[in-house]
């Protein structure tokens, strides 16, 4: 019955599974955080954009010059698009340039990773997992030092992972 799942745990890194974890708790803090996005009586999204917005362009200028998200900025992630006459492919995405397309970088790589073509973790794909992690922890910690911005880190007390 649930043969589909075989392999699961084989094929993904143990920092897929953490930089999943990771991301869905940091979308459940920007939601309980005031980033939440919708119309009134609709589903609530995060509002990765205004969040990113709020980091604003020193974010991005720390960032572009961390060794640490490099691949950001000279090979980032490629999206699954809808082929011509058929089919999917991985296409190159435009060179980012403010925050809000690296928060959405991020994005990306949780949607390959979790959505996209990737039945195996290569490289690369750690590699950009790895550089995920490190634009959250950095825009946490951005978040963290600015008054105006420190409800989402408080809500991530409320988004503990039960531990059994």
């Amino acid at each position: 019955m649930n043969d589909y799942r075989i392999g699961i745990e084989q094929n993904l890194a143990p920092i897929a599974f953490e930089f999943f974890a990771t991301f869905s708790r940091f979308e459940f803090a920007l939601k309980r955080g005031n980033y939440a996005a919708g119309d009134e009586g609709k589903k609530a999204s995060p509002d990765w954009t205004g969040f990113a917005g709020d980091l604003g362009d020193d974010f991005f200028k720390q960032m572009e010059a961390a060794d640490a998200a490099r691949i950001f900025f000279e090979a980032p992630p490629k999206r699954l698009t809808i082929k011509v006459g058929g089919g999917v492919e991985f296409t190159d995405q435009d060179k980012l340039t403010n925050t809000q397309m690296l928060l959405a970088a991020v994005g990306l790589v949780r949607n390959n990773v979790f959505h996209g073509e990737k039945i195996w973790m290569g490289d690369r794909d750690e590699a950009l997992i790895r550089a995920s992690l490190f634009v959250l922890d950095s825009a946490y910690a951005a978040a963290n030092a600015r008054q105006d911005m420190r409800q989402v880190c408080a809500a991530f007390g409320h988004a503990q992972i039960n531990p059994h």
